[in-house]
């Protein structure tokens, strides 16, 4: 696999985990928004501060495996 292969691999995973960061906090924002979730504003925020949180760290070890994978 060339560089540029797998700097190309990399950059879209990279694109899919912010995809799915936007899409869990939207899903979030707009499930509290309609009363399904009964959670304050502040409360919110820290939902989505750690969803987010959590969601970088587990996106970090894949990112490293497909390094890995990829050389």
């Amino acid at each position: 696999m060339t560089k540029t292969e797998q700097t190309k691999i990399l950059k879209t995973y990279q694109d899919i985990i912010a995809t799915i960061k936007l899409n869990v906090t939207t899903d979030l924002i707009t499930a509290v928004s309609s009363g399904n979730l009964e959670i304050s504003e502040s409360e919110t925020e820290r939902l989505t501060s750690l969803v987010n949180s959590l969601i970088d760290l587990y996106a970090a070890n894949g990112y490293e495996l497909f390094q890995r994978t990829t050389n």
